[in-house]
This record gives structure tokens, sequence and C-alpha cells, in this order.
């Protein structure tokens, strides 16, 4: 259904929602720790949580007909994040040593039992 969909296409994809999931992704892979809200009514929670919020809203969104969001765009440019981010911290280019920031995390979180 999603392929279908791909290949029949007719709507240009248009706007910056891409490159700011990519920011997104950044943002989450260096500050796993870091809290954010969504709407000023909302409650914080920490900003993997937020993404993981949108990939699933993405995910769900792909496969339904007659939305106007460009969610093959969103998903891009989360992927294009992550591995930037990957990509850049491994490779020295940063600076920096060890492990990416929200992997230490992660593993931290599965060490302790809480994941």
């Amino acid at each position: 259904q999603i392929r279908e969909r791909v290949e029949n296409a007719d709507k240009p994809s248009l706007g910056a929602s891409g490159s700011v999931m990519a920011i997104s992704a950044v943002a989450a892979a260096l500050f796993p720790l870091d809290n954010v809200r969504l709407n000023p009514r909302m409650f914080y929670m920490p900003l993997p949580v937020a993404v993981g919020m949108f990939i699933a809203s993405d995910l769900i969104g792909i496969t339904q007909d007659g939305s106007p969001t460009d969610h093959a765009g969103h998903l891009g440019g989360l992927l294009f994040g992550s591995l930037y981010a990957y990509s850049s911290w491994y490779s020295g280019r940063w600076g920096v040593a060890g492990q990416l920031p929200i992997i230490y995390r992660f593993k931290q979180l599965i060490q302790r039992g809480r994941l």
C-alpha cells in the first residue's frame, strides 16, 4: 500500500519540516536528558520521548489517505539527522570521545532495569 502510494504520488513536498525533524533527531541524540513541552499546556517530557511521539505520528500518518502532511519527508529528515549525529560523533569531527549520549543513556536505563 505504501509502495503504491509513493509510485503514484502527484503532490510535491513543500516546507522545512523535514529539516526540523533532522535537527530534532540530532538534538535528541546529543541531549537525551533535556526536557521539552510540545504545547504550553502539556507536561515536560524527555526530548527523545517527544521525538518518538513524532515518529509514531508520522508512521501512522504515512498509511492514511488524504493527509496533507508530508510524513515521508519527516521520516527522511529524521533518518538523515540520526545518521549525521552518529557519523559526526564517531568520526571525531566534533572532537569528543566515548559513546553517543543517547546510546549511553539507553544502556544506563537497561542496566538499571528501567527499560
